[in-house]
């Protein structure tokens, strides 16, 4: 089930014998509901904690947080994007960086990713390691206009849509996935 604040302490209903423990960015306890960070670190963050919740006969009164590891901060793995043109070889890349990645580690990708190369999570990718996170945050995106004498249908697409106002990941992302529908040979043509 997941509830969201509101709803949480809606069905604590301020009961002591019923209490909601979520993830979210707020440390805070208020009538039933606890929101802890997520356990999974931020790059360069400390491993997870668990809460210490101490309780009266009615509520919880403090929560102490405990550090479950002594472990370093997540090891970053980086990936430059920049030369890869196809999203085939964005996954190969990924997984290679993932087959030799630390337990828990991130794999960062970064620097300009070229126009019709869909991210793992578009592309629907299923990483070989559950273990290692994805950060795309730091990816750049790139846009190639077509020729102005390029009327297909794939031109038409990618000109309708470099306007748009609209963030550039999900400009960028849409014209992939605009590629590979319109163009199943786009990749190939890209990829020499």
């Amino acid at each position: 089930m997941n509830l969201d604040l509101e709803t949480s302490a809606d069905w604590t209903g301020g009961s002591g014998k019923r209490h909601v423990i979520t993830t979210g960015t707020v440390e805070a306890a208020l009538d039933g509901v606890t929101v802890l960070t997520p356990v999974n670190p931020d790059i360069g963050a400390s491993w997870g904690r668990a809460a210490l919740l101490t309780y009266d006969e009615s509520e919880v009164v403090g929560v102490d947080w405990l550090p479950l590891s002594d472990k370093p901060p997540a090891e970053t793995v980086e990936v430059d994007v920049s030369d890869l043109r196809t999203t085939d070889q964005l996954l190969a890349a990924v997984d290679r960086a993932i087959a030799v990645a630390p337990e828990w580690s991130v794999i960062r990708l970064a620097g300009e990713l070229s126009q019709g190369v869909m991210l793992p999570t578009t592309a629907e990718h299923v990483p070989p390691r559950a273990d290692v996170a994805i950060h795309t945050d730091d990816v750049h995106f790139g846009f190639a206009a077509p020729d102005k004498s390029d009327h297909t249908a794939l031109a038409e697409f990618v000109r309708s849509l470099s306007d748009a106002d609209v963030a550039p990941r999900t400009r960028h992302q849409a014209i992939a996935l605009g590629i590979a529908a319109l163009d199943p040979t786009y990749a190939l043509v890209n990829e020499s």
